[in-house]
């Protein structure tokens, strides 16, 4: 009887040295998205797990979002808290309002202190916080001194960096990598007919530069388009690869870790 059993141990343990060990689980990186339109636009938290699931990571989203909300109205809404609270997170992507960063005043009084009081709510869970740098009007700001898109671009790009100096915190350029994008290649289209509202390539920029920020990699060859063309789609990939890669100081960007998870 002994004979017989050592014998089926030998023959389980060969069958089992010729069967492959299951691959071990990837890990899962849970970002939340507070903001307003910007974020719900063609469904930005979404667009960022298909793209990241197209280079072969797990990531999962959540959102926070009310039309025309500013980050300190975000502290007095029960579903921005119970997300916070409830869940736990990897990173918080923090979108500020359109142009209130524009005004002095009220960069200094609602939108440095609201990111200043979520980088601490959100370090305390030990989660990483990120600023969301949103992008112009194509036809500027109006009754502002930046009339055109360029120079109201670089108004807000300079308004979040001013906020991250002071809570130290990293920061997705989106609105920035648009501008350059636009630049570069005049005819590519990332906004409709309002100059406002981003089209599914601009929200596909967006997704490449958070994904960039986040993985501190490029997202250059994701199988994920969007629907755009191929050609296009590789455009804004690594636009916003090179982007995050050259100028990470800029951004409080630390360096890529050696498994360059988020």
């Amino acid at each position: 009887m002994q004979r017989v059993r050592f014998i089926t141990l030998i023959v389980l343990t060969a069958l089992a040295a010729m069967w492959p060990a299951p691959a071990a689980a990837q890990p899962v990186a849970r970002v939340l998205f507070i903001g307003n339109e910007y974020t719900d636009a063609n469904d930005l938290p979404e667009m960022l797990e298909q793209l990241a699931a197209g280079t072969g990571d797990a990531l999962m989203t959540g959102k926070s979002t009310m039309p025309g909300f500013r980050l300190m109205q975000h502290f007095q809404l029960d579903k921005t808290k119970l997300l916070l609270r409830r869940q736990q997170w990897d990173y918080v992507i923090l979108q500020e309002h359109g142009i209130l960063p524009l005004d002095e005043r009220m960069r200094e009084n609602s939108m440095i202190p609201a990111v200043q009081r979520f980088r601490k709510i959100v370090s305390d869970r030990g989660a990483t916080p990120v600023l969301f740098v949103t992008w112009a009007s194509r036809q500027g700001a109006r009754k502002t001194p930046y009339g055109d898109f360029n120079s109201m671009q670089k108004a807000l790009t300079d308004s979040y960096r001013k906020a991250a100096e002071h809570s130290e915190i990293m920061i997705a350029p989106v609105g920035e990598a648009m501008r350059r994008a636009l630049n570069n290649d005049k005819g590519i289209v990332l906004f409709f007919s309002d100059g406002q509202t981003p089209t599914l390539a601009g929200t596909y920029l967006a997704a490449c530069v958070i994904y960039a920020t986040l993985y501190q990699r490029s997202p250059f060859g994701s199988s994920y388009t969007a629907g755009l063309k191929p050609e296009q789609a590789r455009f804004l990939q690594d636009l916003a690869g090179e982007m995050i890669h050259k100028e990470r100081n800029r951004w409080n960007i630390p360096p890529p870790r050696k498994d360059s998870a988020p």
